[in-house]
């Protein structure tokens, strides 16, 4: 990294910690909360979105589709797509095949 990148990237890193400073100051601690009828809708649109690609693309999992969990952590993509359930159907053979002997597949997508 030159300086020029370094000095622009250490400007980057100052703007970024203002914005946060300023976010945590003006808008309220609470303001995505899941009792917050905003968060709410907004959830609920991004999970009719997300139920909407996957059948479309012809991948959306049903109930005994056998699924990899990989795991999403909290807010992730996956929890917002079907309830947990892995959009990559199609993937499942070449992933088990490169999973650890020791895990056994899932029965479904019905996550733990």
């Amino acid at each position: 990294m030159t300086g020029d990148e370094t000095a622009r990237s250490n400007r980057e890193n100052e703007r970024l910690l203002r914005e946060y400073r300023r976010r945590e100051a003006e808008i309220p601690a609470d303001r995505y909360a899941p009792w917050q009828p905003a968060e709410g809708f907004m959830l609920a649109g991004r999970r009719r979105l997300a139920a909407g690609m996957l059948r479309r693309a012809g991948v959306f999992p049903e109930a005994d589709t056998p699924c990899l969990e990989v795991g999403y952590g909290r807010l992730g993509w996956l929890g917002v797509s079907a309830s947990g359930k892995t959009p990559a159907r199609r993937s499942m053979p070449a992933a088990s095949r490169r999973r650890p002997a020791s895990m056994n597949p899932s029965a479904g997508c019905h996550g733990a």
